[in-house]
């Protein structure tokens, strides 16, 4: 091998520029970074796991899903690793390499780094004085809105429209992200409730302010100035400063570009409007699990065409459902559901899956909230202390395929379960309400190139099935 496992790992550049590269780094997909830079580059997990100072193992539950990245400090292990450039570190959410204040000769998009917002802080004002819109993202605020000698409070014109996207004080990010820099939870929550009655007290004089909370770590601060044909104020956070300590872009618009559409896109999906003047802000917007499902006539043909986009995890499910004793759940659509999921080595995880009724009639789609557990066994009896009991349990084989197509990252799984005859598949993507329309189309389009016929759809549950497998005579 001639030391080759010790060679650093190079990327083209330009790989980073692609737009599945931007949406990945957007969406902190590790598993969809690693893969992306072993199809480039070939470089084996081995090579992966020396240029980021992990275990090979480690690369190999990483790439496979079975672990999950949520610290800044692990974020920005691999930015470091694979070298990228800073604009992808920036699409990632962290800080530039390049802490100089700079000017770019080109000006297509970073045009300026300042040391801290501190620096930045006369170019932000002047930006906003003149503003018809401004969209802050932040963590608590206070330092931009909620007090009376913050960044913008005294700046913004009368009547502008405010938008505010603050982190839910009563989230486990809130917790987590007051442990990373060394408050209490209860502190750090106060704060952010200090600027939302601020904020308050603007509605009640007159102004113009929506107020949303976001419910994840916090990645970056915006200020964005006239929508998407404005100027944005970029800032990252680390896991132990804050963003305004951190340096500070300055990003022209640029509907092409790298960094523009990642650091507009709490914007393009914002919740329904909801002023401040309520005493509950509006949270983000339910998540759908858009979903086709199919009874394969060919099975052997679908999973070649999967198989030329990506090789598939194996995997097998253990489902339990849990509803009421009189089945109030089952009865108005819902499901509460236990998993097991278990690949060929042994390795289990565990997750906990809660759908709301069908949004969709002719493909059953559902919103859907789900949380890891990392004790089944005790959260089994959490559940029967909260009043639920097991309804149904079998088991499902599966191959799961993630990919990228028509802009989307999807999962496509093939799935077998032995009480039901059939070979099956899913194919689904995760989209908010407004959103769905388009995504049945693009679900459509990727089952058309797979070779399904509308002829194999179907929206029979698995649950229906295995019951009526195992009591034919039972009518539902």
């Amino acid at each position: 091998m001639h030391g080759s496992a010790f060679r650093p790992v190079v990327v083209p550049t330009e790989i980073w520029a692609r737009e599945e590269a931007r949406r990945l780094l957007a969406d902190r997909d590790v598993a969809g970074i690693l893969r992306l830079v072993q199809q480039h580059t070939g470089v084996s997990q081995q090579r992966l796991a020396t240029a980021l100072a992990i275990s090979q193992g480690r690369i190999n539950e990483l790439i496979n899903r079975r672990r999950q990245v949520t610290s800044l400090s692990s974020f920005q292990r691999l930015a470091d690793g694979l070298g990228m450039p800073d604009p992808a570190r920036i699409a990632l959410g962290l800080a530039p390499q390049n802490d100089h204040p700079t000017t770019s000769a080109d000006h297509i998009e970073i045009t300026r780094t300042y040391p801290t917002q501190a620096d930045a802080a006369e170019d932000i004002r002047t930006a906003v004085r003149n503003a018809a819109t401004v969209d802050v993202m932040a963590v608590r605020g206070l330092g931009i809105l909620g007090l009376k000698d913050s960044l913008l409070r005294e700046v913004i014109p009368v009547d502008a429209r405010l938008r505010a996207l603050l982190l839910d004080p009563d989230s486990a990010a809130a917790a987590y992200r007051a442990q990373e820099i060394g408050e209490s939870a209860e502190s750090f929550s106060a704060g952010i409730r200090l600027s939302l009655s601020r904020l308050r007290e603007l509605v009640a004089a007159g102004r113009r302010v929506e107020v949303y909370l976001y419910d994840h770590v916090p990645v970056w601060r915006i200020i964005s100035v006239n929508g998407p044909r404005g100027i944005m104020f970029v800032s990252a956070f680390t896991d132990h400063r804050e963003a305004h300590a951190c340096p500070t872009q300055r990003i022209e618009p640029n509907p092409a570009g790298f960094c523009t559409t990642p650091f507009a896109e709490p914007w393009n999906r914002p919740s329904p409007p909801h002023t401040a003047s309520s005493d509950q802000p509006q949270r983000g917007s339910t998540v759908i699990e858009a979903e086709y499902k199919a009874r394969l006539t060919n099975p052997g043909r679908v999973r070649a065409a999967l198989r030329e986009r990506v090789t598939p995890d194996v995997v097998s499910y253990q489902d339990t459902y849990y509803d009421t004793p009189s089945g109030d759940l089952d009865r108005t659509g819902r499901e509460f559901r236990l998993r097991t999921v278990e690949d060929p080595s042994g390795s289990r995880r565990h997750v906990l899956t809660f759908k709301d009724p069908a949004v969709d009639e002719a493909t059953g789609s559902k919103p859907e909230f789900e949380t890891p557990v990392a004790d089944r066994d005790a959260m089994r009896d959490i559940i029967a202390r909260l009043g639920y009991q097991p309804a149904l349990a079998f088991t499902k084989r599966c191959e799961n395929f993630e990919f990228t197509a028509v802009g989307r990252h999807m999962l496509a799984t093939i799935a077998e379960v032995p009480e039901i005859d059939g070979t099956f598949l899913e194919l689904e993507t995760r989209a908010e309400e407004p959103d769905l329309p388009q995504a049945f189309t693009d679900l459509r389009t990727v089952l058309s190139e797979l070779g399904v016929t509308s002829e194999e759809l179907t929206n029979e549950l698995y649950t229906d099935a295995v019951r009526q497998a195992r009591h034919p005579t039972d009518v539902r």
